[in-house]
């Protein structure tokens, strides 16, 4: 057994993810390796103590393990150390995101009204960052389809204002 974990660590050392040699939090989060993630964020966030992004990942991995008054802590310290981390896109999963919402938006206190702000900020900072949808244009030779006339009333046209 302790073999299959020493081949996944090298895997994971040897990923575009890694740190120094060591597999980085956002790939140990990916991986589902929750309690590993706290750890490489742990590093991260005493190696950088103002850096708001490693304890945006030790929260989102403590959400993950479901400890909630670690989880609000390190939120907190997002918002008190670099708060603007909340509205860039991070590699974390999008429909992670959305479960943790989900699961935070219907918990009471302040604690959890916080964390849903945060939770909110980064989806919607994913959101942002993802390509536009491609708009379908008509061909050139066509012409555009007129909207339907709208019914009047009392005699009045609801014709669109000038």
């Amino acid at each position: 057994m302790r073999g299959d974990q020493a081949d996944r660590e090298s895997q994971l050392v040897q990923s575009p993810g890694t740190a120094h040699g060591r597999p980085d939090g956002w790939a140990l989060l990916e991986a589902g390796e929750y309690e590993r993630a706290r750890s490489a964020f742990a590093r991260e966030a005493t190696a950088d103590p103002a850096a708001g992004l490693p304890k945006l990942g030790y929260g989102l991995a403590a959400m993950l393990n479901e400890d909630d008054p670690t989880a609000a802590r390190a939120i907190r310290r997002v918002y008190r150390y670099e708060e603007t981390v909340l509205d860039h896109e991070v590699d974390v999963d999008r429909a992670l995101l959305e479960r943790l919402i989900n699961r935070y938006e219907y918990e009471e206190g302040e604690d959890a009204e916080m964390i849903s702000r945060a939770l909110q900020r980064l989806l919607a900072a994913q959101a942002l960052d993802e390509p536009a949808p491609q708009e379908h244009s008509q061909p050139e030779n066509v012409a555009p389809t007129p909207a339907p006339d709208a019914p009047e009333r009392d005699g009045e046209s609801q014709a669109p204002y000038p």
